[in-house]
């Protein structure tokens, strides 16, 4: 029996395994055909502007100026990210993201995440801190950047949501303080909404569309 036990445990983590996707953002490709700019280069040029959407395997990556000057842009086949400016990681229906692993150039990846998903952020490379990266679950994750940061390319592993947590959204009550997807994932506080990517959102257990 406990044989026949641990096959079917192997069997579902396999299944869950290969249930993962990765979406790989590669700047200096730039399969989205945004404009680019290079060192020196006035602000204005190559700016991706707010709600412009970079996607990748049905992943959206969503920038936000907050930075007196700079919009974020690709620079030098690299994604210059400036400081205070947010980007959001935004996965399909039914999916969510389970890590984000950015590759940078050393010791340029001082973000921080403003989404209350209860992820967690670290450095993998503590000699050269050429990659850090972030590991949860959520349908939306979103970082700040407290220092201009520059990468490579960012890689984005999600996986269907599970029918657990279908379910606990259903019994779920939304808080009236609090901003949820629509997978039931909490983002944070009501006065975070203002700063999100377009879609569809549950405030004070009512469908908001922004």
């Amino acid at each position: 029996m406990r044989k026949y036990l641990l096959t079917a445990v192997i069997a579902l983590l396999s299944m869950e395994s290969f249930a993962q996707s990765v979406a790989v953002f590669n700047f200096a490709t730039n399969p989205w055909g945004i404009e680019t700019s290079t060192v020196g280069d006035d602000p204005e040029v190559g700016k991706i502007e707010d709600g412009k959407i970079l996607e990748q395997d049905g992943i959206k990556l969503s920038c936000q100026k907050i930075s007196a000057r700079y919009w974020n842009r690709i620079m030098d086949d690299k994604f210059k990210w400036y400081t205070n400016n947010t980007v959001s990681f935004t996965a399909p229906e039914n999916v969510v993201i389970t890590k984000i692993v950015f590759k940078c150039l050393s010791y340029q990846c001082d973000l921080e995440e403003i989404t209350q998903t209860g992820g967690v952020y670290k450095c993998d490379d503590e000699d050269s801190e050429k990659q850090f990266s972030w590991t949860g679950r959520a349908a939306m994750v979103m970082f700040k950047a407290t220092k201009t940061s520059t990468f490579k390319s960012i890689e984005v592993t999600y996986e269907p949501e599970t029918t657990t947590s279908i379910a606990a959204l259903k019994t779920k009550k939304a808080q009236g303080k609090y901003i949820y997807t629509l997978q039931g994932k909490r983002l944070g506080t009501s006065d975070l909404l203002p700063s999100l990517p377009s879609g569809i959102y549950i405030v004070n257990g009512k469908k908001i569309i922004k």
